[in-house]
């Protein structure tokens, strides 16, 4: 994640990914939240998921939802184009979102989504 947050600093950050894990039962909900972009991830947003989903590691269930009307539509390319239009940048995200979503795979727990809306 070094080298991403690193070329990431200038970016506006837009959204968040809300995070918590329920005391009772140790579930852990990852929740996108950017309603004007229909919870598209931006830098910033990519970074919390790849937080959030290394936090939640030692829950035994994890939801990742978004706020409605949408669960996600992508990657904010607005801010993401400042990213991919260097070679260094795209292999830097391209590497985060990789990690990420192979840290959601491997989790010990069951992970699944709570889809509310559109899903691109």
């Amino acid at each position: 994640m070094r080298p991403f947050k690193q070329l990431t600093e200038s970016i506006p950050k837009v959204g968040s990914v809300c995070h918590r894990i329920l005391p009772d039962s140790s579930v852990s909900i990852i929740k996108l939240h950017s309603p004007e972009t229909r919870n598209a991830l931006s830098p910033s947003m990519m970074l919390e998921l790849g937080e959030a989903v290394a936090n939640s590691k030692s829950s035994p269930f994890i939801i990742v939802t978004g706020i409605p009307t949408a669960f996600c539509s992508g990657a904010n390319i607005t801010l993401a184009a400042a990213q991919l239009m260097s070679t260094e940048g795209g292999v830097a995200m391209n590497k985060l979102m990789t990690e990420v979503t192979n840290d959601l795979k491997y989790l010990e727990g069951i992970s699944f989504s709570a889809i509310d809306g559109a899903a691109f």
